[in-house]
């Protein structure tokens, strides 16, 4: 990875490179399966990632956001409108509702220590995914 450095060529320099970033990394508390919230306090935001193998994703900006869209299905927020335009449904929000998701700046990903690196997806805005 860029951020790391160049390449060593030789494979226990690179395991030692990994060990020493990893250390300083930022902790991560599990969720619930392969979910994890970042546990460094100092950050305004401590996001959410699903990490499985190799693959990590942002899942959402902080806690609360990711249980909202974890959930959501199971609250009765929102309903599909059919617009006969574009002959497709789209999602709205009930009366009262839109509000309740907060909204972020949404054109980059929180810097994140050590986890950014390994970003393969925003689920958040599908739209940051194309300089991943």
């Amino acid at each position: 990875m860029n951020s790391w450095g160049l390449r060593s060529t030789n494979a226990e320099e690179r395991i030692s490179i990994f060990d020493e970033l990893f250390k300083k990394a930022p902790k991560l508390v599990p969720v619930m399966g392969h979910r994890y919230q970042v546990a460094d306090m100092s950050l305004e935001k401590r996001p959410v990632l699903s990490i499985l193998g190799t693959d990590v994703v942002y899942y959402g900006s902080d806690f609360r956001y990711y249980l909202l869209n974890e959930i959501k299905d199971h609250l009765n927020i929102y309903h599909k409108v059919y617009d006969e335009e574009d002959d497709t449904w789209y999602w709205n929000f009930n009366d009262g509702f839109e509000d309740t998701f907060e909204y972020y700046d949404r054109t980059k990903l929180p810097e994140l220590p050590f986890w950014k690196s390994f970003v393969l997806f925003d689920w958040t805005n599908h739209a940051n995914n194309v300089n991943l």
